[in-house]
């Protein structure tokens, strides 16, 4: 917790309260995060791009007010999966304002997945979900493979 780079104490440090803690927060996820789906072929598997992939797709939840509304929908039998891929398909074709935007984030999902970005990518429900889950099992990957990794160097961290 100590260590430098960045070790909790090094970055907390930089707050005097925890009310400065969470404006910095708020500050940080202030800034839109988009993709362009002419770009998707720089996406890659790794923490980097899944951040930038996650943070665009908060983002645009949020934009079209459908953060609040997962909460209330998502029931027993509509996983938030489900829910995030009805709002993401609902906009491609329905809006003209945020098609491009939702192309840019599924099709940077899709490259992530491992999938080529030159192949035609389906915008329909079923196609969106099958990228979303596709994506969570390659989170579960990215995140299997972290924790295997920090188990193995635990050693050198002392």
């Amino acid at each position: 917790m100590s260590n430098p780079t960045p070790g909790y104490l090094n970055t907390a440090s930089k707050y005097k309260t925890y009310e400065d803690i969470q404006k910095g927060f708020e500050l940080r996820y202030q800034e839109a995060t988009r993709l362009e789906f002419e770009k998707r072929h720089q996406a890659s598997f790794n923490a980097l791009w899944a951040r930038k992939i996650g943070a665009a797709l908060l983002d645009f939840l949020n934009k079209i007010g459908a953060i609040s509304a997962l909460q209330v929908s998502v029931t027993g039998l509509l996983t938030v999966y489900d829910a995030i891929a009805s709002y993401l398909a609902n906009e491609v074709e329905t809006s003209r304002a945020y098609a491009a935007e939702v192309k840019g984030i599924v099709g940077h999902m899709y490259v992530f997945c491992g999938l080529p970005a030159s192949k035609l990518i389906d915008f329909s429900y079923r196609g969106i979900r099958a990228i979303l889950k596709k994506m969570l099992i390659k989170l579960s990957q990215l995140a299997k493979f972290s924790i295997e990794l920090a188990s193995h160097t635990a050693h050198l961290m002392v």
